[in-house]
């Protein structure tokens, strides 16, 4: 009898471990769960471990082309015919520092929700669902 490879926990942890999460660990294997927990509870992280990604080579291809410094970070977007909005995918560095910057945000704008609302109407037109997007992303299920 072979042994089962653990590789899709290792990835768990990994992920858990970069995003500042919590691997999820069930003990029941029909509850569906999502893999890893944040303090984001909007963000729902799922973790697949397969042989290949269509993605990873083409986000491969873009670093390799476009990426000439280490701080250059490779981003891909993709649509599928009659699919609303987009996808992007970018690395687990960068997407763990997007989540370090929502946590600045959201400290930013329980401290000060004025300089907050300033900030916010500096970098987006749209400054008020800026900011009910950030309220939504860190809620704990507590409307303020």
């Amino acid at each position: 009898m072979s042994k089962r490879s653990q590789a899709w926990k290792a990835l768990e942890r990994e992920a858990a471990q970069l995003l500042g999460g919590k691997r999820v660990v069930r003990g029941d294997w029909g509850e569906s769960d999502v893999d890893v927990k944040t303090e984001f509870p909007r963000l729902k992280v799922d973790c697949k471990y397969r042989q290949s990604h269509a993605h990873h080579a083409l986000l491969a291809g873009i670093k390799k082309k476009y990426c000439k410094e280490p701080s250059e970070r490779a981003v891909l977007v993709t649509k599928h015919k009659g699919q609303p909005g987009c996808n992007v995918t970018v690395d687990g560095y960068t997407f763990a520092a997007l989540l370090d910057c929502f946590r600045v945000v959201n400290r930013l704008s329980r401290a000060d929700p004025m300089l907050f609302a300033d900030i916010a109407r500096e970098v987006t037109a749209d400054s008020e669902t800026l900011e009910e997007e950030v309220r939504e992303l860190s809620a704990t299920g507590v409307k303020s």
